[in-house]
This record gives structure tokens, C-alpha cells and sequence, in this order.
């Protein structure tokens, strides 16, 4: 083949790009979505969202129609607190971490209850659930350690929701909680959490069969393991990090303190002075987090990097399940949370106006 038919048909060939379908929460006054809100989808292409604020999931169609509703706040069979991950398993139940319960809460694709299981009580929030065969689980906890020291802490847990095995972990400076009753305490506790933005925190997806690909946010080094915990493969990238700016700190801020004060017992204590405050007391590396999100696919995984919390633009890389790239596409919409389905990306994040959203895009042009 000569240069220049090659050259021909290369740019002939359509890039591939990501096609928005729907978005819910701007449109209809009767779907509403409060911040903290995570999604996950079943093989059948139904969404599920849970709104924090609501205690409430509720699943919508291929087309983003509502479908049924479930949950209650209490501490009852099925009802929640804190509910603060979601995620779907192989065999396509539904798994709700809620915090303040302590506990694991199991219902079918229709919402009905199955089972719990309480899980420990050191761990205040959840950033990250995985749940993998046998109801074995992985979780990014925030947690406090037998010093009462916080410690960021990737883990395999087993059916009972006892700890199997710590993958990853980040210790940062304890806090005195004794003097939470004091707005300086809480202006430090944020100023933390946006320092976070810059330290190596774990982020972790399911895989398929059982293994997972975890990294740190600060670097794009993905390390495979199985569900005994132990690394069976890896898939670094040099990707070079974006850098901060006042505009991309505040927003990047902003996103955290938001997420932050929808949990229920922080609402009072995260109002707009202490952000004020928090945001000029933390200090940050100049570089944004290299990894944003990551989600499973059907095929493997896929990694939202390069994130601009300002544009909300990134790049979405789709790796097979043994780590291997197997193409990019540009992404632009607010990604708070991701998930893939198919041919299908789902986000989950505030937009522009202010507004908690969930789209769905197609892929053109393109396989996952």
C-alpha cells in the first residue's frame, strides 16, 4: 500500500467520540438528584441511581424514564442511614454500603431486600465499592486506625464484610477531634480533604472474573490483582498531569466541599465560611490528579484521566482486562461518578448551572 493511500484512508477514517443520548435531572421537575448521588447499570441496560439525601434508588429504563423506586431512611431491613456507595455485582444484585448503619445491604435487580452484613465500625465513609463474586467486596474506606490516626485504605472484605487483605493505603495527619465543636476544627478537617487532591490516594474497579485494577489518583499505574489479593499483572502509563490554576483549585474545591456537606453530619458543620477559610489554608502540589474515575467494562476497565474540574473535559481510556489500552475517546460532562455498559458511558456530577446530572452517552466510531 503506497504512503499516500494510506495517508487517504487514515484520514478518512471518523475518530472516535462519545455521543450524548439523554440527561436526567434538568428537564423534569419530578426527577431531582441531591449531591453524593452514585449510579450503577445492570447487563439489561437499567440504571440505577442512589440519592443520598433521599435514602432512596431509583431505576430508570434504556431511555431514562423512571422505572420503580425503592428504600427508607431507618434502620430496618432494606433501609438506610448513610447510604454512601452503590454498587452492582456479576450477578447483577445490588450492593449498598451505608455508613452510619455500618452495614452491607443486598437487594435483587427489582429492589426487593436480601441479606446484610455489618462491616467495621472504624470505617466513616466510603469512596470507592466494588462488588465481586461471592459477595466478596473491595473498598476505598476512609477509616481510623487503633491510634486514631485516618488512614485511606483499599481492602478485600469477604462475605461478613471481615477485612481479607489491605491492597493500598494512605495515612495522613490525625485530626483532635476533641475540639470538633470548634468552627477552626472543621476548617482544618476541610482544608485536609482538599489537600487530598494532591496526595496518593487508592481508586479501585472491578475487572470481571473476580480481579480488580487499582492506582493511585497522583500517577496513571495501574496494578491488577485477583480476589486473593495478590497482583497479578500491571499497566503503567507516563501521562503528564494538567496543572492547577485559581480557577481549577475552586472548582476542584468546590466538587469536594459539595460531596462533603451532603453527608447528613456534616451539613451544619461545612458551611460557606469554613470553605471560604479551607480553601486558603490548603496547600496543593501544582498539578491536578492524573486519574479521575475509573469504572468496569464489559470487557475490562476503563480510566477518566486528566480530568479539567473547570471545562469538565477529560480523556476516557478503555484498557481489556489484562491492562492493555485499547483505545481514547474525548469526554465532556460532569463525572462525579462513571460507569460503562456496552457501548454506553453514564456519569454522574454537577454541571455548569449547579445542577446534579446523569447522561448517557454512546460510543461512535469506537469499541470498548
Amino acid at each position: 500500500m503506497s504512503f499516500l493511500l494510506l495517508l487517504t484512508l487514515l484520514m478518512a477514517t471518523p475518530s472516535a467520540q462519545l455521543h450524548q443520548d439523554w440527561v436526567l435531572g434538568v428537564d423534569d421537575p419530578d426527577i431531582y438528584f441531591g449531591m453524593g448521588a452514585r449510579l450503577a447499570v445492570a447487563e439489561n441496560g437499567t440504571l440505577y441511581v442512589l440519592d443520598p439525601g433521599r435514602h432512596t434508588i431509583t431505576a430508570f429504563d434504556t431511555e431514562g424514564k423512571p422505572k420503580f423506586s425503592f428504600g427508607s431512611k431507618g434502620n430496618g431491613p432494606g433501609e438506610f442511614v448513610e447510604p454512601g456507595a452503590l454498587a452492582i455485582s456479576p450477578g447483577g444484585e445490588l450492593v449498598v454500603f451505608d455508613t452510619s448503619l455500618k452495614r452491607r445491604i443486598v437487594f435483587d435487580p427489582a429492589g426487593n431486600y436480601q441479606r446484610d452484613a455489618f462491616f467495621e465500625a472504624g470505617i466513616v465513609a466510603i469512596r470507592e465499592a466494588v462488588a465481586l463474586d461471592q459477595d466478596y467486596s473491595a473498598l476505598v474506606t476512609a477509616k481510623l486506625d487503633k491510634e486514631g490516626r485516618p488512614i485511606y485504605d483499599l481492602s478485600l472484605y469477604d462475605p461478613q464484610m471481615k477485612p481479607v487483605k489491605s491492597l493500598q493505603r494512605l495515612t495522613v495527619k490525625p485530626l483532635d477531634w476533641s475540639k470538633s465543636n470548634n468552627s477552626a476544627f472543621w476548617v482544618t478537617f476541610l482544608a485536609q480533604q482538599f489537600e487530598l487532591l494532591g496526595k496518593a490516594m487508592p481508586m479501585v474497579t472491578g475487572v470481571g472474573k473476580g480481579r480488580l485494577a487499582a492506582t493511585r489518583i497522583t500517577r496513571y499505574q495501574l496494578a491488577l490483582f485477583d480476589m486473593r489479593g495478590e497482583k497479578i499483572g500491571s499497566a503503567p502509563r507516563d501521562i503528564k498531569p494538567l496543572f492547577f490554576n485559581e480557577a481549577t483549585r475552586e472548582a476542584a474545591f468546590k466538587t469536594v466541599w459539595h460531596n462533603l456537606a451532603a453527608e447528613n453530619f456534616l451539613t451544619d458543620k461545612l458551611k460557606r465560611p469554613v470553605f471560604e477559610k479551607a480553601k486558603k489554608a490548603a496547600e496543593l502540589p501544582p498539578v491536578l490528579p492524573v486519574v479521575h474515575r475509573m469504572a468496569k467494562t464489559d470487557t475490562g476497565f476503563a480510566v477518566l484521566y486528566n480530568y479539567h474540574p473547570l471545562k469538565r473535559a477529560g480523556i476516557l481510556a478503555f484498557h481489556d482486562a489484562a491492562g492493555k489500552v485499547t483505545g481514547e475517546v474525548p469526554f465532556e460532562g460532569p463525572a462525579e461518578f462513571i460507569a460503562v455498559r456496552g457501548d454506553k458511558v453514564y456519569s454522574v456530577g454537577e454541571n455548569a448551572e449547579g445542577d446534579i446530572v446523569v447522561t448517557r452517552f454512546s460510543l461512535i466510531n469506537g469499541t470498548i
